[in-house]
């Protein structure tokens, strides 16, 4: 049989194959060259201070000036190449390399934390909260001392302890022999600070007597009729006064109201020994 009549047909379908071929490469390849062509113009813009021009786009931001120069536009500033908004930019905020902390947004170029009870203390480019924080006890930049912790926005010592002007720690005005009961009221040589008053130690354990107790043969003693003695051991029985039956004597001229005054002493209207 003669293929001569179907060389025509099969040559126009080879034709028509042969272009479909192309066609759907050229879309292949226009796509990828599209595609690398945004992301060298992407990669290609010029920052803020840099020369632009046809094929030289600026970045965001930034606009070509008649002397192709890239140049912020309004409202942005140029930190180091890039177009920022000083008042929105958490990592230029208020200025050039002023970066929020963690959390913290910019809002009209100032950092603000997230939190109302949370403050933002720029020297230490922190959120705290100012009633527990020891670095910022009430006010930013406000530090406690070591002993001290910070309670409600106020810096406390423990124990209801002070600082003294001249102290650089906290001071217990009940015992301090530099400070008994006033900030630099010292006590004498030798003696000791008790409940915020100096006092002279009675006896060889150190204590101090209590009011109204005198020290007699180193011990603390009420001067009064029948405190209990131990005769011939440390009675609580002024020199002059024997002790008997376990109770100190009076003698008739010392007794004064309920109590005896000491020698040296008299008794007055009001029945106190002076």
């Amino acid at each position: 049989m003669d293929g001569a009549p179907f060389d025509p047909v099969a040559r126009a379908v080879a034709t028509s194959r042969r272009g479909a071929l192309k066609l759907a490469l050229g879309g292949v390849l226009g796509a990828a060259f599209g595609t690398l062509g945004l992301q060298e113009a992407a990669a290609a813009c010029r920052a803020a201070g840099q020369t632009c021009g046809p094929n030289r786009t600026c970045c965001a931001g930034a606009a070509c000036s008649n002397k192709r120069i890239c140049r912020c536009k309004a409202g942005r500033t140029n930190c180091s190449g890039q177009c920022v908004n000083l008042s929105t930019s958490e990592a230029h905020c208020g200025a050039c390399g002023t970066t929020c902390p963690s959390g913290a947004s910019c809002l009209d170029g100032a950092c603000s934390c997230p939190i109302s009870a949370v403050t933002y203390c720029a020297a230490s480019n922190a959120c705290v909260d100012l009633r527990t924080d020891a670095q910022n006890c009430g006010a930013c930049g406000q530090t406690c001392l070591s002993v001290q912790t910070c309670v409600s926005g106020t810096c406390q010592c423990p124990s209801g302890g002070v600082v003294c002007p001249v102290a650089t720690t906290c001071t217990d005005l009940q015992s301090d022999l530099q400070s008994c009961g006033t900030c630099g009221q010292t006590c004498g040589v030798g003696q000791l600070c008790r409940g915020g008053a100096c006092c002279d130690p009675c006896g060889s354990a150190g204590a101090c007597c209590s009011t109204g107790q005198s020290c007699i043969d180193g011990a603390c003693c009420i001067s009064s009729r029948n405190v209990s003695c131990t005769p011939g051991g440390t009675p609580c029985c002024h020199s002059d006064l024997p002790c008997s039956q376990g109770s100190c004597l009076c003698r008739t001229a010392d007794l004064c109201g309920p109590i005896c005054c000491p020698p040296g002493t008299t008794c007055q209207s009001d029945d106190t020994c002076s």
